[in-house]
């Protein structure tokens, strides 16, 4: 209800928030089978409610994304049935999070929840090529599990084969300000140019995201005016805004 408001503030008019449900309900997962207190379904009841009264008080609108974790893949098909269920409530996609496999090895459970929910019509994204080395990350998600948008994503540029094969089947997810608070985007990255700027002049699908809010405590206007700096013009800032959300 209060993200709603803060984006309302901000003059946002659409947005989405991700979430793992589990880490919601407990650090570890298992806390709310062991008291019975908080599950995963009930964050998302939580959550989704919270929207819908935002929405209502705010003139806004918004929508969730599940998010699977990288390092818990048994949560993966609780997710998905989750995302099935609350398709009508506010949920509008299925990502993946919370670091990233060598080579695309990602766990089959992952896998299979992605392929599950593209037979069942439900949007996939997934976070990928934000740390080093990981451009094969984005070829694999986007070939083999179907992601449609792409968290990040900066370090698909360091390869040009997997570049230019991957940079016109999915949307990128930029997020600025995050993307050097986690070095995912160093100083003597790409020579010094920022990936945004290079999708912007090779045409390739963005949009400009915020992350980590509470670390950051940056707003939509702060990321345009740090990606002024870098180049980017308004006529860029009108092309990622006008690309789908995932909501159809």
């Amino acid at each position: 209800y209060e993200l709603c408001e803060d984006q309302s503030k901000q003059g946002v008019a659409y947005f989405e928030t991700r979430f793992s449900p589990h880490l919601l309900a407990s650090p570890d997962g298992f806390l709310a089978k062991d008291f019975k207190c908080l599950s995963p379904e009930r964050v998302v009841q939580c959550v989704t409610k919270g929207i819908r009264r935002g929405e209502n008080d705010f003139k806004i609108k918004a929508r969730a994304i599940l998010c699977c974790i990288n390092q818990r893949p048994d949560w993966a098909s609780e997710v998905l049935e989750l995302c099935k269920l609350y398709r009508n409530e506010g949920v509008v996609g299925i990502d993946c999070a919370a670091g990233e496999p060598k080579n695309g090895e990602y766990d089959q459970r992952i896998i299979d929840s992605f392929l599950r929910a593209k037979d069942l019509g439900i949007h996939r994204t997934c976070h990928a090529g934000e740390i080093p080395n990981s451009c094969k990350n984005v070829a694999f998600v986007i070939n083999e599990m179907f992601a449609e948008r792409i968290g990040h994503g900066y370090h698909v540029v360091k390869d040009p084969y997997i570049y230019k094969s991957c940079m016109h089947k999915a949307h990128f997810e930029i997020c600025p300000f995050s993307s050097y608070l986690t070095s995912a985007v160093t100083s003597d990255f790409n020579k010094g140019k920022h990936p945004i700027v290079q999708f912007a002049e090779d045409n390739v699908s963005f949009s400009i995201n915020k992350d980590d809010t509470t670390i950051t405590q940056t707003t939509l206007d702060d990321e345009y005016k740090y990606l002024m700096n870098l180049g980017l013009t308004e006529a860029h800032f009108v092309k990622s805004v006008s690309c789908l959300n995932l909501e159809v």
